[in-house]
């Protein structure tokens, strides 16, 4: 059982409510006020929207409320090989890719993953119609230690800090082939014992570094993927557009302005591309494009339009 809909606003308001009447602070409400007062005192700075030739980049900034609950699957990555993180910004363009009829597990999604051993945390979006119970593209996140973990607000673990944007929710509006693309700004980094996540500026919540027995320090890998699944014996479905990376701007789904933070700095900085690689669990699926680095971080297109079971190989 997990909090949906309605719920998921009760628990945060009786979440802030205990906050207000608590008589003595704990040290989850002097982190929460911490994380919060940081923020208000030095705001991020997140562009709205980018232009160029092949058409406009939105980035989302309103969402709608739903659930979620999604697993790891196939995927179509960039990785760094093992070093030392301490964070991770991204933006995804984001897609609702029709994924056909099948058994579940159906999906398809775009996320980036911070790890370190056996523990994990994600966040992205995904399209899951067993879940959702729509073909509509959502905000998740996860996190992962051993053999625990949760996704959204389903169990306790991750501190929900915005009433705005909430875990499992509908993304709108959407990429559209040719036309505008719309994108998420994830990011995800260490602050004292926590790691806080943020959705463009909005600061959404935070990971306890107490929940993890691998990532209460530094991270040893990062890596920003488009995953999918299918039941056994099921087409694969489509990933990102449903395009392969070689259709490019106007058709592929892909991940731009990719930056990390090293244990030797306190900023967002572009990945060396030295210290990457792609990775694709099955080629006959999907395929993932070589990272090219700018200024603003690295950019790179995946995707696909899925295969059959008999070209899946394991």
């Amino acid at each position: 059982m997990g909090y949906r809909g309605p719920t998921a606003k009760i628990f945060i308001l009786l979440s802030l409510l205990s906050l207000t009447f608590s008589a003595e602070p704990r040290k989850e409400e002097f982190v929460n006020h911490s994380v919060v007062k940081m923020f208000q005192m030095q705001p991020g700075s997140f562009p709205y929207s980018t232009n160029d030739a092949k058409g406009s980049k939105i980035y989302i900034s309103s969402i709608d409320m739903c659930k979620i609950e999604c697993p790891y699957g196939t995927m179509a990555a960039v990785e760094t090989e093992p070093s030392t993180f301490y964070g991770s910004q991204s933006s995804i363009s984001v897609w609702e890719p029709y994924l056909c009829t099948g058994r579940p597990p159906r999906y398809t999604g775009a996320v980036v993953v911070i790890q370190n051993g056996q523990s994990r945390i994600g966040a992205g979006w995904y399209v899951d119609p067993d879940m959702y119970g729509d073909n509509h593209a959502h905000f998740e996140i996860a996190w992962t230690n051993k053999d625990k973990s949760c996704t959204n607000l389903r169990c306790a673990g991750f501190i929900q800090l915005s009433n705005r944007i909430v875990p499992g929710a509908v993304l709108k509006p959407i990429s559209t082939i040719d036309g505008k693309k719309y994108l998420i700004i994830i990011s995800i980094f260490k602050i004292w014992d926590v790691w806080v996540l943020l959705f463009g500026e909005e600061l959404v919540g935070y990971w306890p570094g107490e929940l993890f027995t691998d990532l209460s320090g530094a991270a040893n890998m990062i890596g920003w993927m488009g995953v999918g699944s299918a039941a056994t014996g099921e087409p694969f479905p489509p990933m990102g557009s449903g395009y392969s990376p070689d259709e490019g701007e106007g058709r592929a789904a892909f991940f731009t302005d990719v930056n990390v933070i090293y244990s030797s700095t306190s900023k967002f900085v572009s990945p060396n591309l030295s210290e990457i690689f792609t990775r694709t669990t099955n080629p006959n699926c999907y395929q993932v494009g070589h990272p090219s680095s700018y200024d603003s971080g690295l950019h790179f297109f995946f995707g696909g339009a899925g295969c059959s079971p008999s070209q899946f190989i394991k």
